[in-house]
């Protein structure tokens, strides 16, 4: 008796549970939600890192490679997020009984991609964070300092973490043709995403606390070292995101329903990158401020007061008259924290030698 041919476009992938109605042909709405998010955080960090890069060309004139990897990271969170979206044209954040076998795989096909962007984009953004340690902990010339060896440990974990997961999710289908004919996982894909999570949250935790113990290891009041490590305790956000992420894969990782999981994971990766590079620009918010308000300022008393004057003067850089800055009116820029980690990189910077055209980064 001949099979009957069904075809994939037409087919869900699952039947409905009883009491619910298959829609293939016309799902309900799942999309919005997921929308909303990514683009609030596309939307958030986006001026972020553009603090900071015009923070560091044209008031700081130093741009290193902490800089050029938060950047860089930024531009793969962008890429990121972009599959995700695309994702959702497959059936992502849609129930198994709405979505055509076809759509699944090209869903499956599609996370492996997202899964490599993501990894990367996250590696470069941690990246970031510990080369602003070497450069605001590290003074030139120091080697073999508990602060030095913890930070190049976590650089290098992160980094072989990063190059081994990426060959995993890449390679891991590589000369197993049958298994993917049959549709079936070839790795344990449980196995493979909670190991990776559970990387992920150490990495974290040793972000979390190599400032922190730096801070309490320098020669200041009780008072700073408590601010700055506040200040630094921000980055508890990502680790709760992480850790979120984590029990979130252990508990429901193993469920059927795959394009509903695999979107939210996504989703809290997506929150997780975007805390990191939120954190990781932060510290460069007052040089901003006090730059553009000394800015305004001379902008004031150079002729009549108006929005051009001060986007020009902010762009083009300081005309002839008073430098005297306002009153901050604006605390979340310039809490003491803040102003002190400001300070304390302002004077590392002026105890480092000088350097020659060709050392400069």
């Amino acid at each position: 008796m001949a099979t009957a041919y069904l075809d994939p476009e037409m087919t869900p992938v699952m039947p409905a549970p009883a009491g619910v109605t298959s829609r293939l042909l016309n799902p309900p709405p799942h999309t919005s939600s997921t929308i909303i998010c990514l683009t609030l955080a596309l939307a958030l960090s986006t001026p972020f890192v553009a603090v900071r890069m015009y923070t560091r060309q044209h008031v700081s004139r130093n741009l290193w490679w902490d800089d050029w990897t938060c950047l860089t990271g930024w531009l793969f969170f962008i890429a990121y997020c972009a599959l995700t979206l695309q994702g959702l044209k497959y059936g992502g954040g849609s129930d198994l009984w709405n979505v055509s076998r076809a759509d699944l795989m090209r869903f499956v096909a599609l996370i492996h991609d997202i899964e490599i962007i993501g990894r990367v984009g996250m590696c470069l953004t941690k990246t970031s964070i510990i080369l602003f340690y070497q450069r605001l902990f590290v003074p030139p010339g120091t080697r073999g300092t508990r602060i030095w060896w913890s930070i190049w440990f976590t650089f290098w974990g992160n980094l072989l973490y990063a190059v081994a997961f990426v060959l995993t999710v890449a390679f891991e289908c590589v000369g197993k043709d049958a298994l993917v004919a049959a549709g079936k996982q070839c790795v344990n894909r449980f196995a493979l995403l909670v190991c990776a999570s559970v990387i992920n949250v150490t990495t974290d935790l040793m972000i979390l606390f190599i400032p922190i113990a730096a801070v309490w290891r320098l020669q200041m009041p009780r008072g700073k070292k408590w601010r700055l490590s506040a200040l630094f305790g921000i980055g508890t956000l990502g680790v709760l995101a992480s850790v979120a992420r984590l029990g979130y894969e252990i508990s429901e990782i193993s469920k059927p329903n795959k394009t509903v999981i695999l979107i939210i994971l996504l989703l809290m990766t997506a929150a997780e990158q975007f805390i990191g590079i939120v954190v990781s620009c932060m510290p460069l918010l007052p040089a901003f401020y006090r730059h553009v308000a000394s800015e305004y300022t001379t902008a004031q008393n150079s002729g009549p007061s108006s929005l051009k004057n001060v986007l020009v003067a902010s762009v083009l850089g300081p005309r002839s008259g008073s430098s005297k800055t306002p009153k901050d009116p604006y605390p979340l820029y310039s809490t003491k924290g803040y102003e002190e980690l400001d300070d304390m990189e302002a004077q590392k910077r002026s105890a480092d030698p000088p350097k020659s055209a060709g050392e400069r980064h």
